[in-house]
């Protein structure tokens, strides 16, 4: 059990760098139409472009699940900073969880009082959209901030106590809007061997000594394992 539970750790660390790109900042958004929590259809449309109905002037998008760990630190920031201000923000948490554990995700919210609205992506098919997922692979938490006009103007995955998220999000919001993105830049494919090659120094710079104590291992364990995680990742991504 602690076999199969490390390596799926060690594969989960090293989707964060060899996962899909992130729709990226200076780029169009991607409309989306999702279920909320009382099963009305919202769409982004409403809110960003020429023809939004409800106007603000920044529309934050928080991809999440309720088994994510770091989602658990970064969205009570995340709407903490959106109530300060509340009529000019919009928040969105776009829950990834698979449609049966739909009540999970109800329980979570009612356990934790999230605001904003909660969006049912059960299908993946925003996550995907957004660069968040891969196949059924998400990497989460990603964040992201769309401007009144439908562009992107911050995109994150992953949670970094160190950083003044507060001040990130309010340059993206309401300050001076970046460069747009090449066209082609949000649909850039990463090569299996560069991929491969990523997870490879990835897992050489894992903490070694550290891991294989916890768990209980030797270090030649330690490294049959991360062979294993290797082999496992040139399966799935057709490198030989």
């Amino acid at each position: 059990m602690k076999k199969h539970m490390l390596i799926a750790l060690i594969l989960l660390h090293g989707m964060v760098f060899a996962g899909a790109s992130l729709l990226p900042v200076g780029s169009e958004s991607k409309k989306f139409l999702n279920l909320n929590l009382q099963n009305q259809h919202v769409g982004l449309r409403d809110y960003v472009g020429g023809a939004a109905t409800k106007k603000v002037k920044a529309v934050v998008l928080s991809f999440w699940s309720t088994t994510c760990v770091p989602c658990r630190k970064e969205m009570p920031l995340v709407q903490a900073w959106a109530e300060k201000h509340k009529g000019d923000v919009e928040l969105f948490f776009i829950n990834m969880d698979k449609k049966s554990d739909v009540e999970s995700v109800r329980s979570y919210v009612q356990l934790n009082k999230l605001g904003g609205t909660v969006l049912l992506d059960f299908y993946q098919t925003t996550g995907k959209a957004y660069g968040v997922c891969e196949g059924s692979n998400c990497s989460l938490p990603s964040l992201f901030v769309v401007d009144a006009t439908g562009m992107v103007r911050f995109a994150v995955n992953g949670f970094d106590e160190s950083s003044n998220l507060d001040a990130e999000l309010e340059a993206a919001a309401f300050g001076p809007a970046p460069a747009s993105a090449a066209p082609s830049s949000s649909s850039v494919v990463i090569p299996p061997a560069t991929r491969l090659n990523i997870l490879h120094s990835v897992l050489v710079g894992l903490p070694h000594d550290e891991l294989a104590k916890k768990n209980g291992i030797t270090r030649e364990q330690l490294v049959d394992l991360l062979k294993e995680a290797e082999a496992a990742a040139k399966k799935q991504w057709g490198v030989q």
